[in-house]
């Protein structure tokens, strides 16, 4: 719960707003991935930030839709 606040940084701490995740619309994904998808919590919790950061660069104009099927 801590990386989640951590990640929107909230005005109150552990006091998400509607507001917060549409300021933060990439990373909203992963918020509820992680509190609603267990397997995906875990692809994300042991994936390599180095790989993650090429694959980015990799893909730039891409979006999430584009970047799953690539991976699919």
């Amino acid at each position: 719960m801590c990386q989640l606040s951590d990640i929107f940084k909230p005005e109150k701490e552990m006091n998400w707003t509607f507001y917060d995740f549409l300021k933060n619309r990439d990373l909203s994904n992963y918020f509820f991935n992680s509190l609603l998808n267990l397997n995906k919590f875990i692809n994300i919790e042991q994936r390599d930030p180095f790989q993650y950061k090429n694959e980015m660069n990799d893909t730039v104009g891409y979006n999430e839709w584009d970047r799953f099927a690539r991976i699919e």
